[in-house]
């Protein structure tokens, strides 16, 4: 059995491979996309701890990993290791305490409320597109100080016929 994390059946239903993988492939080596993958519990903790082994560095997805040189450690905070992923996570933590996080769920229950209240009157709702995918970047611009226009509620476009 191959795993195939960008197959369709995978995609549609894949607990039959994970249940593979945990009983027959644990540790397990996909040739065609070059990657690793671990399935039981205790193994992921112990690769999780051991940052200089199993690193973050080279990536996450299949597409960033291809390349073992390429590093994304200054990507984003989930790509670092130690000691530079402690360092950032220091600045991150102060700034997103319970306190902070609490004086910011009005407007996130705001925003939350503005993308389900637009599913009200539809016949069908794309829970990603439509929700899930949007709504953060709205939550992250209104922090930002970003116009509500501009994220949430599209500016209005004008189209101008092309004139030569």
């Amino acid at each position: 059995m191959e795993f195939d994390p960008l197959s369709a059946d995978f995609f549609d239903d894949p607990y039959d491979t994970y249940r593979w993988l945990r009983d027959e492939a644990p540790v397990y080596h996909n040739e065609r996309y070059g990657f690793w993958a671990l399935s039981r519990f205790a193994d992921v903790v112990a690769a999780h701890r051991d940052w200089k082994t199993f690193s973050s560095e080279h990536g996450l997805t299949i597409d960033q990993l291809t390349d073992p040189n390429q590093s994304m450690k200054h990507t984003s905070i989930i790509m670092m290791d130690p000691p530079e992923h402690d360092r950032m996570r220091k600045l991150v933590s102060r700034v997103f305490t319970p306190r902070a996080m609490a004086a910011l769920e009005p407007m996130v229950r705001d925003v939350v409320t503005t993308y389900l209240t637009r599913a009200d009157d539809v016949a069908s709702f794309d829970a990603v597109a439509d929700f899930s995918a949007p709504f953060p970047v709205e939550v992250i611009s209104t922090m930002l100080g970003v116009p509500k226009h501009s994220a949430c509620t599209p500016a209005p476009i004008t189209v101008k016929p092309f004139e030569r």
